[in-house]
């Protein structure tokens, strides 16, 4: 009869822990935003083990910083500190280094001065997974406890497969965020595309509109650059589009938004921008083309690029966007042979 019922007890747990992984599955396979998902999954892992509390945090390779992304359970102090850098021997740094599911089940046993933060939030047992995708660690997926507990195998292994989902959420996210980008820049470049610029730019006009701001738009023509490509070739002509788009980038302010808009024209939008200021800004890039432009070229030959550039203002010059672009094409024709200038309405040139 012991066994009978002993065996009873194991079935019904092994159902809770299929029902357990199969809310997992349909939430790693939903599409939904990244944060939203994990929030799910954190839930999900914290009933599955009986845990209080836990925390999703996502790893950035470049500055070696974790950034909290989901949490349930954890006091507003702990959770304030929603980024923190992988320090030498701290328990992120053993957590990662281990590669797999990571288990703490007494913190005062474990540690000879408990970490900090562990200590601060009362916090006596854990479990952690590293998130790897493509075997590269994405993130850390953390269950705790405020009571030193046991962590038996089966948990350990169920932990694990609901990580492995939430790592399979980061990755989707990942390739859903690349293929999003790559739809909207330039792939020369990586500046924005056109179709970008047509977006950007209304929503500018609709804030613009909304609180009386005016704004400008700069047009950069890169001056006879068909007979470059034909003297020195189009891959020393790449090479010179992409050294344009690093210079602009460059002369512009941070809440500019700089696009390539065909061939060897670039756009730029500048919010909350007179055109008096915008033509400073305009003259700013055509003199680092000119200076700058032709440093890393092959050919010595070439000599300096240098771009002509046209600018107007909202609402000052045109409400919409075809009355705007039409005079920023009119103005780039009709001085198309005096290389090297800025324009402006109504038929205004200053010299670079």
């Amino acid at each position: 009869m012991k066994g009978w019922m002993e065996g009873l007890k194991s079935t019904a747990a092994s159902n809770r822990q299929l029902q357990e992984l199969f809310k997992a599955s349909q939430v790693a396979l939903s599409p939904q935003d990244l944060d939203e998902l994990l929030a799910k999954l954190l839930r999900i892992g914290m009933e599955s083990l009986s845990m209080p509390a836990g925390s999703i945090a996502l790893y950035e390779e470049e500055t070696r910083q974790l950034v909290l992304h989901a949490h349930r359970g954890l006091s507003p102090q702990f959770v304030a500190r929603d980024r923190w850098e992988v320090q030498e021997g701290d328990v992120t740094q053993r957590i990662l280094q281990r590669g797999e599911v990571f288990v703490i089940e007494d913190t005062q046993m474990a540690f000879s001065v408990t970490p900090w933060p562990l200590e601060k939030e009362g916090i006596r047992s854990l479990v952690a997974s590293p998130l790897k995708c493509r075997n590269k660690v994405v993130g850390i997926f953390y269950l705790d406890d405020f009571e030193p507990r046991q962590i038996h195998d089966s948990q350990i292994q169920m932990f694990s497969i609901i990580a492995s989902f939430a790592a399979l959420c980061i990755d989707n996210a990942q390739i859903r965020a690349q293929a999003d980008f790559f739809t909207r820049t330039d792939p020369l470049t990586r500046l924005y595309n056109q179709s970008q610029f047509k977006s950007l730019f209304q929503q500018e006009l609709s804030r613009s509109q909304y609180y009386g701001f005016p704004f400008s738009l700069i047009l950069f023509d890169l001056d006879d650059f068909r007979r470059f490509n034909d003297s020195f070739g189009h891959s020393n002509g790449d090479i010179v589009l992409k050294t344009v788009a690093r210079l602009l980038r460059e002369s512009f302010r941070e809440f500019d938004t700089l696009f390539r808009y065909g061939g060897e024209e670039f756009i730029a939008i500048l919010p909350e921008t007179p055109l008096e200021e915008a033509l400073k800004l305009a003259q700013n890039g055509c003199q680092l083309i000119s200076q700058k432009s032709h440093r890393d070229l092959p050919i010595s030959a070439a000599g300096p690029v240098t771009a002509s550039a046209a600018v107007v203002s909202f609402p000052k010059d045109g409400k919409n966007l075809n009355t705007l672009l039409r005079h920023l094409d009119a103005l780039l024709f009709l001085h198309r042979d005096v290389p090297g200038q800025v324009h402006i309405l109504p038929d205004a040139a200053v010299e670079i």
